[in-house]
């Protein structure tokens, strides 16, 4: 079981998740803040618009701009910053034990400017605004208004499985991260606890909302009465990628140097200083390759290969 320093990067989760509340409606003194970050240690913002440079931004895309694909070393520095410009006062932690990770190009939670919807990055921060709410007093009211939310954002281009990551980012002691292989450690092993004994759970498309409440209701309850084996959603979070089976000898390989296409996030912990090299095979990475290992949609990448088309070059990691 891992300790609690492996798990003290969720009290700086919380605490940014905490501070960034208070910008739903400055989103652009935000923006400016996270430029700043990033200047700071000397790193390029990410593409997260055509021009490059965002206008407008929702809490969840925030923490994925540094929960991407990046070195350890990078992230701690990076929070360093953040914490900085946003006044938090925690401790920057040193480990990320049960950090779920975002593929390079999956840090947006929204589609292109001129591809989303008018109110999408709205739709994100009352998600995220009821999420805050929700974890705090669990009544009735607020698990209505977050089934809403969530329900409403599901609808949108961007998000899929990855709003509970964001979830799990800025609660993770309350809402569970169903990332693939959460959603398989799931099944495997916490399905057969006696609170799911009368339920046919099945994840193989993203709940609504209020199932998702009753999944992470259910999982807690198992928790407090030890018949998990596990103590959180931290430790599942952790656990589950040791139960990852290992990688096939042939198939394509992603950013994050896994093969297993269905594999988008992968936490920290397991890729410590860096990711080990590729296989030095030459493999065929085609548009429906790089479709499988993002949540980008189809005109996302005809947006990027445009990009690449004019400029020659792509910043993919920092």
């Amino acid at each position: 079981m891992s300790g609690a320093k492996d798990f003290a990067w969720t009290k700086t989760y919380m605490a940014l998740a905490d501070k960034l509340a208070d910008y739903r409606y400055n989103r652009r003194e935000l923006i400016e803040k996270i430029a700043e970050a990033f200047a700071a240690v000397g790193m390029k913002m990410p593409v997260l618009e055509k021009d490059s440079y965002p206008e407008d931004m929702d809490p969840f895309t925030v923490f994925g701009v540094f929960s991407k694909n990046l070195k350890s070393a990078n992230r701690q520095l990076l929070l360093k910053f953040f914490a900085n410009v946003f006044g938090i006062d925690t401790e920057v932690p040193d480990r990320f034990t049960g950090l779920p990770i975002l593929n390079t190009f999956g840090a947006a939670f929204y589609a292109l400017k001129g591809e989303r919807g008018e109110k999408d990055i709205d739709n994100l921060w009352e998600t995220f605004v009821a999420s805050l709410e929700l974890a705090k007093d669990a009544s009735p009211p607020n698990r209505a208004k977050f089934s809403a939310a969530f329900d409403q954002a599901q609808t949108q281009k961007k998000v899929k499985w990855n709003l509970t990551i964001g979830l799990f980012w800025v609660r993770p002691w309350f809402f569970m991260n169903l990332d693939e292989p959460g959603r398989r450690f799931f099944m495997k092993h916490l399905a057969k606890s006696p609170e799911f004994a009368n339920d046919d759970v099945n994840l193989k498309a993203a709940p609504s909302g209020e199932k998702y409440l009753a999944l992470c209701d259910k999982c807690r309850q198992a928790f407090a009465r030890g018949s998990s084996g596990l103590p959180s959603f931290p430790e599942i979070s952790a656990k589950s990628w040791k139960d990852v089976p290992s990688a096939p000898k042939k198939g394509r390989w992603n950013s994050a140097g896994t093969s297993d296409a269905d594999d988008l996030e992968k936490p920290a912990a397991e890729r410590e200083e860096g990711e080990k090299e590729n296989d030095s095979r030459t493999e065929i990475y085609d548009k429906a390759a790089f479709l499988a290992d993002t949540f980008l949609e189809s005109e996302d990448y005809d947006a990027l290969a445009d990009i690449l088309e004019h400029k020659y070059n792509l910043i993919l990691q920092g």
